[in-house]
């Protein structure tokens, strides 16, 4: 490696570093799916409030989705 990769590998792991203060789990939907099938809430947008406020992504996961190991 030459002096000016290693800099910029130095660069672009400091601009990396600082682009985002916070980060969002993303999903298929297919856990907001089972818990819609499997409770009495209503809107779509409450299942999401409630994720959140149980600090659970997948709550329905050891019965209702698949585990990849």
């Amino acid at each position: 490696m030459t002096a000016s990769s290693v800099e910029a590998m130095n660069t672009i792991g400091e601009l990396f570093d600082k682009t985002a203060i916070y980060s969002f789990p993303g999903t298929s939907g297919q856990d907001l799916d089972d818990i819609d099938l499997q409770s009495t809430i209503e809107s779509r947008v409450q299942i999401l409030e409630d994720c959140l406020k149980w600090s659970a992504i997948a709550p329905t996961r050891p019965n209702t989705l698949s585990i990849i190991k």
